[in-house]
């Protein structure tokens, strides 16, 4: 079992001793939790030397023989009142596992007992050469058992604890967009971008390339009072081309074809659904209203002569 073999304040004094004899051969390990703004200069009985870095707690090997360990100053970190100055050292026998990976950055606050806090500013937060996993920054409410919020040198983050369920809340245009679209998955990518046709008549049509994948892709196209009653098409490109098979749902839109390489391209158009299997039939334009299948196409291209304005939807999902 493990020993808390010493318990003092670095402060007090400026070097002391410790003994390592519940280590019968003095072989081991310890285990220094140094919740204070002194770094301590380490000298262990073998003649080794090492530091215990302030507000880290640090794990270091003992080979024998079972004497004493001696620590002293060696410098002060600049800190503002610190709430707690007080260095633990646990030994753990050769055989006994050590739960946690060391070394574990002691997050501080200047008062603590639900005073005010003040804090420090800084523009960049650096941890360098640290184990894999190290705790580089976390965060716990008063009352919890271990930290609500953290993160590793490892580019682990966890949001909550047992107490406290995590949430994320991102704000502002095309944030989470913007944050998916950064994951840099390699099978997934979210585009925030989008393209606008001005109808001929009236509104707009906006094509939004949401998500595209190796084995999903979906674009949405918005109507906003969308009316072409001119004597021409009006071709909208999508952002990239669909390979393969697309579902085509349609609210009220009007009346398009969706295209590859210039030409129309044959829909089957639900007209009936049966237990037995729906029914379809063959169209090379959509109507509002409407499901529908294709084959793969890269282009949607709004009907001339449409004297009706339309507010509505176009979802495409596909390959």
């Amino acid at each position: 079992m493990s020993d808390v073999i010493a318990q003092f304040d670095p402060t007090a004094t400026t070097s002391g001793k410790f003994a390592t004899s519940s280590l019968s051969t003095g072989i081991g390990k310890l285990v220094i939790w140094n919740d204070s703004a002194e770094t301590l200069s380490l000298t262990f009985p073998n003649g080794d030397t090492d530091i215990a870095p302030a507000w880290v707690a640090s794990i270091f090997e003992l080979n024998g023989p079972a004497r004493q360990v001696q620590w002293a100053q060696n410098m002060t970190v600049n800190a503002t009142t610190p709430d707690l100055s007080q260095v633990w050292v646990i030994a753990y026998r050769d055989n006994e596992k050590i739960p946690g990976v060391f070394p574990i950055a002691l997050t501080k606050q200047t008062k603590s007992g639900g005073g005010a806090v003040s804090s420090t500013n800084t523009l960049t937060l650096s941890n360098t050469g640290a184990p894999l996993n190290t705790n580089v920054a976390f965060a716990s409410p008063s009352g919890d058992a271990g930290p609500a919020w953290s993160v590793d040198n490892a580019g682990n983050e966890v949001l909550g604890d047992a107490a406290h369920g995590g949430s994320l809340t991102i704000q502002g245009p095309g944030g989470l967009l913007q944050m998916l679209s950064t994951l840099g998955t390699p099978d997934v990518e979210v585009k925030a971008g989008n393209t606008i046709v001005t109808g001929a008549t009236s509104g707009t049509a906006t094509l939004y390339e949401v998500l595209r994948g190796s084995g999903l892709r979906v674009v949405t196209i918005y109507f906003n009072n969308f009316e072409n009653n001119s004597g021409a098409a009006q071709l909208h490109a999508l952002l990239s081309s669909f390979n393969s098979a697309v579902l085509v749902w349609a609210s009220n839109v009007p009346n398009l074809q969706l295209t590859l390489g210039g030409f129309a391209q044959t829909l089957q158009v639900l007209t009936s659904l049966a237990v037995g299997g729906g029914t379809t039939t063959g169209a090379t334009t959509l109507k509002s209203h409407s499901l529908a299948e294709v084959g793969p196409i890269d282009s949607v291209s709004y009907s001339a002569s449409d004297a009706s304005a339309h507010t509505g939807i176009l979802v495409l999902i596909g390959i």
